[in-house]
């Protein structure tokens, strides 16, 4: 292997958004042969994900740097293909084009892309300062979006640099801070060294920058553990009830109705669990300082309440029987008062986090399901609708470890009101009722529904995230596949009664999660054109590699078994469009056959727009959702046609056609066009946007317009006195709007043939005639009939337009129109 490399050297000694490091900056070139496996270069498996990949780039980082090899001549090259490795496999499109294609994949990129490593101290010292710490979410631009952005949830997120002094400064206090706040909010970090890109969006101009979610506010208090929990309570504010003397009974009788603005006072169901914190004297009162944060833990999940019970409402203790600073947990406080558990007392010193575990260790276990349960709920689903679906833990016996209990636990308070079933199975003690959901790793949660249909969860063990994920599972229409239901649902024709939509994914893959939501967003407004359905790779791998599935995800529409991949962006709306453009095509896909007798024999005044591609273009990977636009921009243009045609399969037809690049976008005009010649048969796009819009102007530079071009002052006068009526577009060559508008007044034209005449004038060319026509903005759209002065006309669309100039065509209006013109 060949490899062509400039090697630059920078020092820098501040911490502003430019980092300071010592590094080395490789313009690497690699020639087509003897390349290597990356994932074998980093030893992980293709399901690693982006933390595994980063924990095998630092063990290598610090074994094979050259650093540290200084008698081996070859180690500045070992370690730019490991380092290659990284970068590739790191980058979430990088990696899906490497999967997919090879390094053929990567030709757009590996031209002059410049890969960085740095010193061998920095990846001993300085490579991820959070990656080994639980409580600390690290986050990349992959899942920010899903997990931060478009998240319920608070988080308090650490930017920083690994360079930066002041970072690692803040390291031990951070730390502190996520074990002290860990159930109450989610702390977060964002190496902005590696996600400089994702820095710069959220506005990162130094380090640390520390800021709060979902307000997105600076925190500028003091960088230590306390300060900083102080500043998160404050932030959160959580409603804190108190009993005392006037409201006692109204919490005895339950006949609460109001809702007070200091104690939020609300009626609750007999069975509600409360948590009271009895405090006698402040003073002896260890537990104050936590009560916030054990509000926030407890939220939806038990009621919390003080009750202070000094002289004047000594009454309060005596009605629970309680005359010392306790907590205690009440499962109902309308029946026996004297009947509770004692959390702490006074004497004890405790956290919130001990106070969480313990209530939650107190509420009922979740319902164990056997082999014959879970096949009786699985029925029931199949055969009643009306039957309430299930969250279903699948763990080990040995591994239901005490957070996951826990977590359990709360999920099943959280959701005791939305009619939703909380079980659990332990697969050691039941393997048929895990392997028939093909269970292959422990904790697995699945979100059983009506149908039948399941779905399995793969986010962290929370039970706040297992819960919107079951509320957001339940209101979509995907269906959990696997190699048998695949063959009778999608291959098979005869049972088929839709095209199926499926996505072949892999938990570990950071898009594949992204496309997931947009995904059950789409099953939610198009599942009456197709079905939609998921195929998890990872546990049915074989399946995958037998249908040729290399990366992930992998959408594929499958029609009549013929499978159509998904190429647009990770949209709702992208891929609902995909769907009608595959089950009703505007784009035309042409063989070597079509292409000779539709193209170069075209018969008539058709014209041809034909995009030449290669799947693994990521240049044309993005061009193909905006071809599909163009090719419905044009539909009103019955001579115009839009096709494509794949180089790869087709690799001699476009040989013949002389095309050596991707993609090619041609236009081949009617050969009894003024565009056409024996010697230039077609005409290339050579612009630089390639988008639909774009594309429709360059497109329309070649179509008959039936737009009249007004040429002169007395020509216009003599047009709009005339007993026609003109609908005239006063433009200038330099206002990209009137570019864009230009073929949207074509259709305009087209639509109104026999009802107006259509002119355009150049204002650029003739100032004074637009002044006097009143004409100051462009493009301006007028409606003249007999007059000197029009009627002006609002909208830059055909659909607002037209509507508009019919109306005034109409006989009631037309006495309106010379009104308005006088």
């Amino acid at each position: 292997m060949r490899h062509n490399f400039i090697v630059l050297v920078s020092v820098s000694v501040f911490c502003l958004l430019l980092t300071a490091s010592l590094l080395v900056v490789v313009v690497v070139s690699t020639s087509d042969g003897d390349h290597e496996n990356y994932y074998e270069l980093l030893g992980v498996g293709k399901d690693a994900d982006n933390r595994d990949i980063r924990k095998a780039f630092k063990r290598l980082a610090l074994s094979k740097h050259p650093d540290k090899n200084k008698s081996d001549p070859k180690a500045h090259e070992n370690f730019l293909k490991i380092t290659r490795a990284y970068e590739v496999l790191k980058d979430e499109e990088m990696r899906k084009k490497y999967d997919q294609f090879g390094e053929d994949g990567l030709k757009d990129d590996s031209s002059g892309h410049r890969y960085q490593y740095h010193s061998w101290k920095y990846y001993n010292e300085d490579f991820g300062i959070y990656d080994n710490d639980e409580e600390i979410i690290t986050l990349s631009k992959s899942d920010f979006e899903t997990s931060v952005t478009n998240s319920p949830y608070v988080w308090f997120i650490n930017y920083y640099s690994p360079q930066c002094s002041h970072c690692h400064h803040l390291a031990p206090d951070w730390r502190k801070l996520a074990k002290e706040l860990d159930s109450v909010i989610r702390i977060g970090a964002v190496n902005c060294e590696e996600e400089w890109i994702l820095c710069r969006q959220q506005g990162i101009r130094s380090y640390p920058s520390l800021i709060f979610y979902p307000e997105s506010d600076s925190y500028e208090g003091k960088r230590e553990t306390q300060s900083m929990v102080e500043y998160v309570l404050n932030k959160l504010q959580p409603r804190m009830t108190t009993i005392d003397r006037f409201n006692l009974n109204a919490f005895y009788t339950h006949t609460v109705d109001e809702d007070d603005d200091d104690n939020q006072l609300k009626t609750k169901p007999a069975n509600q669990w409360w948590l009271l914190m009895f405090c006698v004297n402040n003073k002896d009162c260890a537990f104050q300082d936590t009560q916030q944060m054990v509000a926030i833990m407890l939220e939806n999940v038990v009621e919390v309440a003080q009750v202070f019970c000094d002289s004047d409402d000594k009454q309060v203790c005596d009605h629970y029987g309680i005359h010392e600073s306790k907590i205690a947990l009440f499962q109902d406080i309308s029946g026996d008062h004297h009947n509770y558990f004692e959390i702490a007392n006074s004497d004890q010193s405790v956290e919130a986090k001990q106070i969480f575990k313990a209530v939650l260790a107190k509420l009922p276990n979740v319902k164990k399901l056997s082999t014959k349960e879970l096949r009786t709920v699985w029925h029931n689903l199949g055969t009643d609708l009306s039957t309430d679906p299930w969250i279903v833990e699948f763990t080990l016996s040995d591994e239901d470890k005490e957070v996951n209990q826990y977590e359990t636990k709360r999920l099943a308070a959280l959701v005791g009101d939305e009619s939703l079933n909380v079980g659990k199975v332990f697969c050691d003690r039941e393997p048929q009722a895990c392997s028939q959901f093909f269970i292959s790793k422990y904790p697995t949660i699945a979100v059983l529904n009506a149908g039948p249909t399941y779905e399995l969860y793969h986010g962290r063990i929370l039970a706040f995230d297992i819960a919107n994920f079951a509320k957001e599972s339940l209101s979509s229409r995907l269906q959990t596949l696997d190699p048998i239901l695949f063959e009778d649902k999608v291959q098979n024709p005869v049972s088929t009664d839709k095209p199926w939509f499926v996505d072949f994914f892999a938990p570990w893959c950071p898009p594949c999660m992204r496309l997931m939501p947009e995904i059950r967003k789409a099953s939610r407004s198009a599942n009456h054109l197709v079905n939609f359905g998921t195929i998890d790779c990872t546990i049915h791998s074989t399946m995958c590699r037998q249908y040729n599935i290399k990366s992930y995800p992998t959408v594929l529409l499958y029609n009549s078994s013929i499978a159509h991949q998904f190429h647009g962006s990770h949209s709702e709306q992208d891929l609902i469009d995909f769907i009608h453009e595959t089950l009703v095509p505007s784009v035309v896909h042409l063989t070597p056959e079509s292409f000779k007798e539709s193209v170069d024999n075209k018969k008539g005044n058709s014209f041809w727009l034909v995009d030449f591609f290669a799947p693994w273009c990521g240049p044309c990977q993005r061009l193909a959702p905006q071809w599909t636009k163009l090719a419905k921009l044009l539909k009103e243009e019955p001579n115009v046609n839009v096709g494509s045609v794949d180089c790869q399969a087709y690799a001699q037809l476009c040989s013949d056609a002389g095309v050596s690049s991707y993609p090619t976008i041609r236009l081949y005009p009617s050969k009894d066009s003024k565009y056409y010649s024996k010697t230039q048969k077609f005409n290339k796009y050579n612009g630089n946007n390639r988008d639909a819009e774009s594309l429709r102007v360059w497109a329309y530079n070649f179509i008959p317009s039936t737009v009249k071009e007004i040429t002169s002052e007395d020509m216009f006068k003599k047009l709009i006195k005339s007993d026609t009526v003109w609908l005239i577009d006063f433009y200038a060559p330099w206002c990209s709007h009137c570019t864009y508008f230009a073929p949207e007044f074509e259709v305009i034209s087209k639509k109104l043939k026999g009802k107006v005449k259509t002119g355009k004038v150049d204002c650029q060319s003739f100032r004074q005639l637009c002044r006097d026509a009143g004409v100051n903005a462009y493009p301006t759209l007028k409606l003249y009939k007999k007059s000197a002065k029009g009627v002006a006309i609002d909208g830059q669309s055909a659909k607002e337009i037209i509507p508009i100039v019919e109306d005034f065509l109409s006989d009631d209006n037309q006495d309106n129109i010379i009104r308005d013109e006088l």
